[in-house]
């Protein structure tokens, strides 16, 4: 449990100091945070945790990885880092660390991600450059063990995004689609996980920025097109109307059997290590007396014989 929290680099139970303007940052609600760093280490700063990839664009090398406000979960530990959320976030971040695009706020900031973050003279030059030239990413903190940049355009984890418009951009498959939304409409979803709520007053856009399942289901007076879309190519995406929308997941019964299977297997897997029967060896010695004879050469001198 130390470990995960990252004790091991800065003391147990602490982080570096800059870390509070990143898990205290107002407004209060879930975001994302993307890390950057050396690629050829394994793990960011503590509460970064371990790398979940690299990025190679425009001639310079970047290892990434996302966590939650409050850093690396234990429960992220062993979780596969692909899906096209994250083939969308090496787009992204391709476009930005080679210069061709210039609002990677606004692009990261779709995905839900609040900050960027990179230990202190982690990145390159030639990458803080390039995350300079954005338009919508300010560095906002460059001492204190961090160097972090906040997004001017971040979406909630979950909203309700107003306007047709919201829901073209979200059907299209060009990169800089997301640049049509506006996150300040944005009415962020109640609730977490599985069951989310909201109200819409017009036609929009209900989006949830986790990789994409067709287990989601739109309920409420709201639920126009009820089928869910992947938005902007790997969210959750719904077209609503006016009224009250209910999103909800509805494979948590396909999820619930995969792991009690899962549990199954183990259990018999480990009965079976244990029912095993393991070959008992027996090897023979010696007595001591006629060991000692035969380690002894027989012209050896006096001296050695004692």
């Amino acid at each position: 449990l130390s470990a995960v929290g990252g004790g091991w680099a800065v003391g147990e139970d602490r982080f570096p100091p800059a870390w509070p303007l990143v898990s205290s940052s107002q407004p209060p609600g879930a975001f994302r945070v993307l890390w950057l760093g050396d690629p050829d280490r394994a793990r960011f700063p503590p509460p970064g945790g371990p790398t979940d990839g690299i990025v190679e664009a425009g001639g310079v090398r970047t290892a990434y990885g996302i966590t939650g406000r409050a850093g690396r979960s234990i429960l992220r530990l062993g979780v596969p880092s692909d899906g096209a959320g994250f083939d969308r976030l090496e787009r992204v971040l391709g476009d930005v660390l080679s210069g061709k695009a210039r609002h990677g706020g606004g692009l990261l900031g779709n995905m839900g991600i609040r900050f960027v973050v990179a230990g202190q003279g982690d990145l390159p030059p030639d990458v803080v450059d390039r995350l300079g030239n954005q338009v919508d990413l300010d560095l906002v903190q460059r001492a204190g063990g961090l160097s972090v940049y906040r997004s001017a355009r971040t979406l909630p984890l979950g909203a309700v995004v107003p306007g047709e418009g919201s829901v073209t951009a979200a059907r299209s498959s060009s990169l800089l689609a997301p640049l049509q939304v506006d996150p300040a409409a944005a009415t962020p979803l109640s609730g977490n996980g599985r069951e989310r709520e909201g109200v819409v007053g017009e036609t929009g856009l209900v989006m949830i920025p986790d990789s994409f399942d067709k287990s989601w289901r739109l309920g409420g007076q709201g639920a126009g097109d009820a089928a869910p879309f992947p938005a902007f190519g790997w969210a959750i995406g719904f077209g609503v109307e006016a009224g009250d929308v209910l999103p909800r997941y509805e494979g948590q019964t396909l999820w619930t059997a995969q792991m009690l299977l899962l549990l199954l297997a183990w259990a018999v897997a480990l009965w079976v290590v244990r029912r095993t029967p393991v070959p008992q060896v027996r090897v023979r010695r010696a007595p001591v007396a006629a060991r000692r004879r035969q380690a002894i050469p027989a012209g050896a001198s006096r001296l050695t014989r004692a």
